[in-house]
């Protein structure tokens, strides 16, 4: 009899811990993530100063922002580029605009371009070498 008393104060116990594992099963797991990887460069025979801005920003046709990232460089190009992004907050065309931007530490924007393409939600990303112009998009 006291064995049963016993289990029966157990069971909830047991079935209230499992309740509270199964909702945090998914608690903590990486959000699944989209990577786009690229470079830019340009053809003017024009050396990058030290520290040169690149900033290169992705936004759907509404300009609302996708993903960015912005950092200084030392080097020349081709410049290397990665944006991560959750699929979510893709369009649903996947329509994306890709802008990109150098600007010369002292000087402000100097190169820029804007690549409007279809962005496959599987993750089969465009060849991205993009050609900045100078002052232009």
């Amino acid at each position: 009899m006291k064995m049963t008393t016993r289990l029966s104060r157990l069971v909830p116990v047991l079935a209230a811990s499992l309740v509270l594992l199964a909702c945090q099963a998914g608690y903590g797991e990486p959000e699944e993530t989209m990577k786009l990887e690229g470079s830019l460069f340009y053809y003017e025979r024009i050396a990058l100063p030290e520290g040169s801005k690149v900033r290169v920003w992705l936004e759907d046709s509404t300009e609302e922002p996708i993903a960015e990232t912005e950092f200084t460089t030392d080097r020349q190009v081709p410049l290397p580029f990665k944006l991560e992004f959750a699929p979510g907050r893709l369009p649903e065309s996947g329509e994306v605009i890709l802008h990109a931007q150098i600007d010369f530490a002292d000087d402000g924007p100097r190169y820029s371009t804007r690549h409007e393409f279809q962005l496959d939600p599987e993750g089969h990303q465009p060849d991205l070498n993009l050609r900045v112009s100078e002052g232009g998009r």
